[in-house]
Formats: structure tokens, C-alpha cells, sequence
């Protein structure tokens, strides 16, 4: 296991995004106006469904928020779409894009945490998974779980502050 922890969020995050097309629809996506009180931790995991993620954490004691991003949710989607589709590319296309429009609400917001997921992993920087983002300062490699990447940051800033 790693950390890499910096006091400045700037320096976690990569400049220059590039802006194209679909980066700027996946922004209008997965843009949402932030919540008034937030817990003082802020715990972004970022994995694939082939990482075992606890489905309970324990986190007595501890006031976070946690989100999961599944990074390979978009390789799932496309798998779905292009299960068995029709040799002929005109139908293939129109398969594919009836499917597309039939997804239900639940896979539609998978979706968009993907795209959130892949957007913020990459303002991180990061360079492998699974890994967890705290109060987008300090990133951890290797496990997934939130209380021990807590813990972890916990001691990071009081050796910081020493």
C-alpha cells in the first residue's frame, strides 16, 4: 500500500483536461450543485467491478461521505449493446441504438457515476486502481476500504502538522 498525500489540491490535479465533444457532454452530465453540510470527510473510491468493494464499512465513529466509482461501467455498457448484434451494419447500428434508449433509469445513473468516476480519476492523476481519494488531497493505493484510508489520512496530517 501507498500514499500520496499532498497539502494542495492543485497538485493532485492534472491541467489541461482535454475539452472535447464528449468530454464536454460527460461534464454537463455529471455536473450537480454541492450539498449545503457535508461531513468533514469526503471518500471517493475508485475501482472495477473485479475488485471486491465491502458492501458494509464500518464506520463507527467516523462521519464520511463516501462514493464509489466503477471504472469499468462503460466497457459493461458497451458488452450489453453489442451482445449478438446483427451482421449487417445499418441494423447493427439501430440495434444498438434502441437498446441505448431502453436502458432503465438505475443503468442511466450507473452511467453517469462512471462518467464522473472516469472524469475525476483523471483530474487526479491516478495511475492505478483501486484507489481512494480523500478530500481530494491525499490518494491511497491498493484496498478499498474507507476507515482504514481515514485512518491513514488521519495520520498523514498530524505527522504534517508536527
Amino acid at each position: 500500500m501507498r500514499v500520496n498525500a499532498s497539502p494542495h489540491v492543485s497538485s493532485l490535479r492534472r491541467k489541461g483536461i482535454r475539452r472535447g465533444p464528449i468530454a464536454g457532454l460527460l461534464a454537463i452530465l455529471v455536473s450537480s450543485p454541492p450539498s449545503a453540510a457535508e461531513p468533514p470527510y469526503q471518500v471517493e473510491l475508485f475501482t472495477t467491478s473485479a475488485h471486491q468493494t465491502p458492501m458494509h464499512h464500518d464506520a463507527a465513529g467516523q462521519d464520511f461521505q463516501l462514493t464509489v466509482y466503477y471504472l469499468d461501467g462503460l466497457a459493461q455498457l458497451n458488452a450489453t449493446l453489442s451482445h449478438q448484434l446483427p451482421p449487417s451494419p445499418a441494423k447493427a447500428k439501430a440495434t444498438a441504438a434502441a437498446r441505448l434508449g431502453a436502458l432503465t433509469q438505475s443503468q442511466q445513473a450507473q452511467l453517469q457515476t462512471t462518467a464522473m468516476g472516469l472524469l475525476a480519476a483523471r483530474r487526479y492523476g491516478l495511475q492505478r486502481y483501486p484507489a481512494i481519494v480523500i478530500n481530494g488531497e491525499a490518494v491511497t493505493y491498493g484496498f478499498t476500504d474507507p476507515v482504514k484510508a481515514i485512518d491513514r489520512y488521519k495520520a498523514w496530517r498530524a505527522r504534517e502538522r508536527s
